[in-house]
């Protein structure tokens, strides 16, 4: 894997580029040209917009694509909707919703990761 990145701390747009930056530029090192960026996010009923939030803060970082991966509050995420992206950033929110989502797939997501050397951000 190319990178792992953990984030805590809370929201602050001012400190995005030192939190942020060094995922991006291994997502880059990843991939040929700007990244594609998958964005799992928990869906509590704005997903969207929390997929806008995460897509503003990445492209203010550095060029990438960051395409939304929205996964219904109580369902598990499809890893096949990761395959076409070069990394992945899982949004914080509510962390037993996001622990229903990832823990059953966990394995895959590990290979996924592994296997295309793609790094891994999230809280």
């Amino acid at each position: 894997m190319s990178g792992v990145h953990l984030v805590g701390g809370g929201w602050d747009p001012a400190a995005a580029a030192a939190v942020y930056g060094p995922f991006l530029a291994d997502a880059t090192a990843a991939a040929s040209g700007p990244p594609t960026i998958a964005c799992v996010v928990l869906d509590e009923g704005d997903g969207a917009d929390r997929f806008d939030q995460w897509a503003s803060t990445l492209t203010g970082v550095a060029p990438c694509r960051p395409r939304p991966v929205l996964v219904p509050l109580g369902a598990v995420l499809d890893p096949a909707l990761l395959e076409a992206a070069d990394a992945l950033l899982v949004g914080g929110g509510l962390t037993p919703g996001y622990a229903d989502a990832l823990v059953p797939v966990a394995a895959a997501i590990r290979s996924w990761l592994a296997d295309g050397g793609r790094p891994y951000a999230g809280f």
